[in-house]
């Protein structure tokens, strides 16, 4: 099925949690996904998403040197799967627009081989802070703050969780 489009069948119950685990980057239309998602969750009801974190250190060079972030071949064949690059800026931007408060991000699954890039990330997420505090955005501090900690320079997936009020 097509998870973006109206659900194929009828739901007439909310519910309290809706997850999806590592599963927004398989969709065409993400932001039609969490819109229908919110559609069936209660008042007070979150939505939790899981997903690769493409902007660690490691992903950064890597993109750098071969064009390509670990997760995402660089060249992609009919019927592959995981095929979506969505970052964590994309899903605030569609928790926005479905009238989501951002409860809660978080960053896990470090590796023992991720310590070799905790030198860079020491050098890299000052300068990305100052970046962050520069830019003209509606998005406030405290946000931006939990968006981009320093962790997310380290760890390879997120967890990211609206609240419908």
């Amino acid at each position: 099925m097509d998870a973006a489009k109206p659900f194929p069948f009828s739901v007439d119950e909310q519910f309290d949690a809706i997850t999806s685990i590592s599963g927004v980057m398989e969709f065409d239309n993400t932001a039609g996904f969490v819109s229908e998602c919110v559609k069936r969750l209660k008042p007070g009801g979150r939505i939790i998403i899981t997903n690769d974190n493409t902007f660690t250190v490691r992903d950064r060079l890597s993109y750098l040197f071969l064009g390509r972030v670990r997760r995402f071949k660089l060249l992609m064949e009919a019927h592959s799967p995981t095929y979506k690059h969505v970052p964590v800026q994309e899903l605030l931007k569609i928790f926005f627009e479905q009238k989501l408060t951002l409860e809660r991000v978080e960053y896990v699954s470090f590796r023992d081989e991720d310590v070799l890039f905790l030198p860079l990330a020491l050098i890299l997420y000052p300068l990305q802070w100052l970046y962050l505090l520069a830019l003209e955005s509606p998005v406030d501090r405290t946000t931006r703050a939990r968006l981009f900690p320093l962790r997310a320079l380290l760890h390879r997936h997120y967890i990211i969780v609206g609240k419908k009020e």
